[in-house]
């Protein structure tokens, strides 16, 4: 399932809006990778460039090498429907909540916490 979480977000460019939009109308990620059609994919909202992105990711598999990556690397990746997505990513108040996020370590209990928005090269 966080394959496909992750395959998503590298569609949308990491913004929760047009990912959120996507879960609206499929709550099963695999299948609208895998088996959804492109005229599916449309009807539901998927269009420009987040429809190109999709077209491109699907050929070349780019989200899954990333995410094998990601594991060797010890990245790992949560959620939003995962238990231990971090409670403060999930009460934003007035913003959406990113459906997936990557940490690298260990979160420490009873800590303020710091986050960096954005790629960055490992």
């Amino acid at each position: 399932m966080l394959k496909y979480f992750h395959a998503w977000n590298c569609v949308f460019e990491g913004l929760p809006k047009p990912f959120w939009a996507l879960l609206k109308y499929f709550s099963d990620l695999e299948y609208a990778w895998e088996k959804a059609s492109i005229k599916e994919l449309g009807i539901k909202g998927l269009k420009g460039p987040y429809l190109d992105n999709f077209i491109e990711f699907k050929k070349s598999g780019f989200p899954f090498k990333s995410f094998e990556s990601f594991n060797k690397s010890k990245i790992e990746a949560s959620c939003i429907r995962d238990k231990n997505y971090p409670k403060v990513l999930r009460d934003l108040n007035n913003h959406l909540s990113p459906a997936i996020v990557y940490l690298r370590g260990e979160l420490p209990s009873n800590y303020t916490y710091l986050s960096i928005v954005g790629t960055r090269d490992l």
